[in-house]
């Protein structure tokens, strides 16, 4: 199958989107990933596994400048046999490089090779996940809809129950 490319654009210039995103203790204010949390210098997410119980899944996020307007920010949740890995790639528009503030283009892929149902709910939260991190870091929270957050955090109480994993 196919991936599919999600993107949004964010007046914001690359370099400044790639930090936000890249810092651990914003997660929660963008993602559904809201239980993080550090120990001895690395970062955890905690969740249940396929048999509902607790774990601490450590957390490597990892912020690459490929040069002046281009940068990687990578989420590997480190579960063992299981390394779900998400690439965001952080670009300046290249018709808006004067424009100040500047734009940006933040885009992933997102890989079809999970069940149709689980690839419609990820694709619909990543979206949501990009407009919420759009307006935050625009400065225009009043424009981020209640029922966006409440979407958000919904799935990650889901991803405390066992038939999640199922």
């Amino acid at each position: 199958m196919a991936n599919q490319r999600l993107q949004i654009s964010i007046f914001q210039n690359p370099k400044k989107i790639a930090q936000y995103m890249s810092n651990p203790k914003k997660l929660p204010y963008w993602t559904v990933h809201r239980a993080i949390f550090k120990k001895e210098f690395q970062f955890y997410e905690i969740r249940t596994d396929a048999k509902g119980n607790w774990k601490s899944i450590l957390l490597d996020i990892e912020q690459r400048k490929l040069d002046s307007n281009h940068y990687e920010v990578t989420f590997l949740w480190n579960q063992g046999r299981f390394l779900p890995k998400v690439v965001f790639c952080i670009s300046a528009s290249d018709s808006d490089q004067k424009q100040k503030p500047a734009s940006s283009q933040v885009h992933l892929n997102l890989s079809k090779q999970i069940s149709q149902k689980k690839f419609k709910t990820l694709r619909q939260l990543i979206r949501t996940e990009l407009k919420i991190l759009k307006n935050t870091l625009e400065q225009k929270l009043e424009d981020i809809r209640p029922r966006d957050w409440k979407q958000l955090q919904a799935y990650h109480l889901m991803m405390y129950t066992k038939d999640y994993w199922s």
